[in-house]
C-alpha cells in the first residue's frame, strides 16, 4: 500500500474529505444497516418461532421440506446478489426504456428456468421425499408441496428486488424487507393459532404473496414492474400445480 503511493510515478493522492460523497454513503448506508437486520429476520424468523412450538420430529420434517422447497429460490438469491446486482448497476445508466427492457428480459429468462423446477417440487413433493429419505420423513412431502407454492411468488420478488439497490434506493429496499418480516411474524402466529402445524406451514408459504403489494410499491417507481409477466407467472403456476395435484391425488394433506 505504501509503495502504491511512493514508488508509482504520477499524481500524488492525499487524504481528503468529500462532503457530497460522505452524505451519499450515509443516506444509502443507514437503510442498509436496518435492511441487514431485517434480512436475518425474514430468513430466520420462522426458525425461532418453529423451535418454540414444534417438537424435534416436526421441526426436522419442516427443515427438510424448507431445504428442498427453497433450493431454487436460494439459488436465485445467490445469483441475484452476485450477478444480477452488478449487472443492473451496469445497466442503470441506459435510458429508462432500455433499462426496463433489459431487466424484464433477464427476469423472464430466470422465471422460465426457475418456475418449472418449483412446479415439480409442488406436484411431486411426496415422491421426491420418498426417493431421498426413509419412511420416517415421508410427512415432509406435504410440507414441501405447500412451501413450494410460496416459492413461486418469492421467485418473482427475488428477480426484481436487486434493481432497488442497483439504483441506490436502499430506503424502499428496507421497507420491502420490513413488510415481509412483519407479515411473516403475524402470519406465523395467526396460522398456528388457526390450524396448528398445517396452518403454520400455509402461513409461511403465503408470506411472499401477502407482502407482494409492498413489492409493487417499491419497484413501480423504477419502471421495472410488469403486470403482464407477473400475472402470467401466477396464473400459470396455479393452473399447472392445481392440475398436477388433481392428477396425483388431490390437495396436500398432513399424513
Amino acid at each position: 500500500m505504501v509503495f502504491s503511493h511512493t514508488a508509482i510515478p504520477g499524481e500524488r493522492h492525499t487524504i481528503a474529505w468529500s462532503a457530497d460523497s460522505a452524505g451519499a454513503i450515509t443516506r444509502f448506508g443507514r437503510w442498509i444497516f436496518i435492511s441487514t437486520a431485517l434480512t436475518f429476520i425474514a430468513a430466520q424468523g420462522d426458525r425461532v418461532f418453529l423451535w418454540r412450538v414444534l417438537d424435534d420430529a416436526a421441526l426436522g420434517l419442516f427443515s427438510i421440506a424448507t431445504m428442498l422447497a427453497m433450493a431454487v429460490d436460494d439459488l436465485i438469491q445467490v445469483f441475484a446478489s452476485r450477478l444480477l446486482f452488478p449487472l443492473f448497476v451496469q445497466l442503470k445508466d441506459r435510458g429508462e426504456d432500455e433499462f426496463r427492457r433489459l431487466v424484464l428480459k433477464v427476469r423472464g429468462v430466470l422465471l422460465i428456468l426457475g418456475l418449472p423446477l418449483i412446479w415439480t417440487l409442488a406436484i411431486f413433493g411426496p415422491q421426491l421425499v420418498d426417493l431421498l429419505y426413509d419412511d420416517r420423513h415421508l410427512k415432509a412431502g406435504w410440507m414441501l408441496q405447500i412451501l413450494a407454492c410460496g416459492a413461486c411468488v418469492s421467485l418473482l420478488l427475488r428477480t426484481t428486488s436487486p434493481v432497488l439497490l442497483a439504483r441506490g434506493d436502499s430506503f424502499r429496499y428496507m421497507v420491502l424487507l420490513l413488510a415481509r418480516s412483519t407479515v411473516l411474524i403475524v402470519a406465523m402466529f395467526t396460522g398456528y393459532a388457526w390450524g396448528d402445524v398445517f396452518g403454520l406451514v400455509v402461513a409461511i408459504a403465503l408470506t411472499p404473496a401477502l407482502s407482494y403489494p409492498a413489492f409493487i410499491w417499491a419497484v413501480r417507481r423504477h419502471n421495472v414492474y410488469s403486470t403482464t409477466m407477473d400475472l402470467a407467472a401466477m396464473f400459470l403456476s396455479i393452473a399447472i400445480i392445481g392440475g398436477g395435484w388433481l392428477l396425483t391425488g388431490g390437495l396436500p394433506q398432513p399424513g
